[in-house]
């Protein structure tokens, strides 16, 4: 978390990689998330931040957004817009969605995600898709009170490292 929440106004901010708080928070909460049990990855070198972050920068359906409480960066979640062939329209999927350890517990999980519901809405998005480990109660909560469920039929996530 970069500087301190008390708990009071959030703000939902576009991550902008030329202003050093934003890149700041990027880089803290991310290291948070990848070190964090959930994340389970080895924290980027210096140089890998950086060449992340020019890569986000540029990538053009990418957008990263950052949950200022009180001055506090205390959450952050990693989007892309993406495309619905059945549907003919565009959503919004979530990467990587994070809340400090010391910020859980507190709404702004909820915060977050209403607010990104929000800017898919905007966007004229027909949906928001993400993944959650089967081992993360607390996240697949936070996302069913939000009106998230599993696909139906259930899907599979598969990859092949390149």
């Amino acid at each position: 978390m970069i500087g301190s929440a008390s708990g009071g106004r959030p703000a939902l901010e576009r991550c902008d990689f030329s202003q050093l708080p934003h890149r700041d928070a990027f880089c803290a909460l991310l290291k948070h998330y990848m070190e964090d049990p959930m994340g389970d990855y080895t924290p980027h070198t210096d140089a890998q931040e950086q060449q992340l972050m020019d890569d986000l920068a540029t990538h053009p359906t990418a957008a990263i957004y950052l949950l200022n409480v009180d001055g506090a960066y205390v959450g952050m979640a990693t989007t892309f817009m993406n495309y619905s062939t059945f549907k003919r329209q565009p959503y919004l999927y979530l990467h990587d969605v994070v809340i400090h350890q010391t910020a859980r517990g507190q709404g702004w999980g909820k915060y977050l995600m209403k607010q990104l519901i929000k800017v898919a809405k905007e966007a004229g998005c027909c949906k928001i898709s993400l993944e959650v480990r089967t081992d993360n109660p607390a996240a697949q909560a936070t996302y069913q009170k939000m009106g998230f469920a599993a696909c139906t039929p259930t899907m599979m996530y598969w990859e092949k490292g390149l």
